[in-house]
């Protein structure tokens, strides 16, 4: 563990030093490509340009197609994947849970089943593996629809007590395009980063166990 903020601020700067040079030869390369397209090649680069000409380039001098690339991420395999991942590092159990959306006359008990606001939402249990108690919940809604704010975030939304029986819940939100019913549900690699990114704040909501409330979290400096 990294333990104090000079130690993280050394690594991050010795990191910066050794792609440096990377960074900027890469750079160089891109408008080595730009160029020879007829394109400026003192061009400045935004973000909304970097992007379109990183891929052009890679597509066309790597073969690299994001595009391909999906078939190797299924959602189910990546998420189990990541929760394996969790499982080792903090020997806790992530499992799915039925879900079913309300609808009007439905007189079903949902016995064993979490409510949620869309089809597509799913409903993840955490429990930890020692004691085997239930420590947190994470909804996961990943697919764009009308009226949803944009991009991807996590927010919390039960703080809990373990001691008393209460998870800590938490809901990672995206906005990736929803498959077809008769396609597979595939993600991009960008989309595997989101996920992974914004699960971490989700484990720091369910797995904080200190008593003071604004080192927790979403409370803490944004992604520290």
């Amino acid at each position: 563990m990294i333990q104090n903020g000079s130690k993280a601020l050394k690594f991050v700067e010795d990191l910066h030093d050794k792609v440096y040079e990377q960074f900027l030869e890469e750079i160089s390369t891109l408008k080595k490509y730009i160029q020879n397209h007829g394109k400026d090649p003192k061009v400045e680069f935004k973000p909304w340009n970097f992007r379109y000409w990183a891929q052009k380039q890679k597509k066309e001098l790597y073969n690299i197609d994001d595009e391909k690339l999906k078939q190797y991420f299924i959602r189910e395999k990546v998420f189990n994947g990541i929760f394996e991942i969790v499982k080792r590092i903090f020997n806790v159990s992530i499992n799915i849970v039925p879900t079913f959306v309300p609808s009007k006359g439905d007189t079903n008990e949902h016995l064993n089943e979490i409510e949620v606001w869309d089809k597509n939402v799913m409903y993840f249990e955490v429990s930890d593996i020692q004691t085997n108690k239930k420590i947190g919940g994470i909804y996961v809604d990943l697919y764009a629809r009308k009226n949803k704010r944009c991009g991807s975030w996590m927010e919390q939304i039960v703080y809990g007590d373990i001691e008393k029986g209460i998870p800590h819940i938490a809901v990672l939100n995206s906005n990736m395009r929803e498959p077809h019913e008769d396609e597979p549900a595939l993600l991009s690699h960008g989309c595997v980063e989101y996920i992974l990114h914004e699960l971490g704040h989700c484990l720091h909501v369910i797995l904080y166990k200190g008593s003071i409330k604004s080192l927790s979290a979403l409370e803490a400096p944004f992604d520290f």
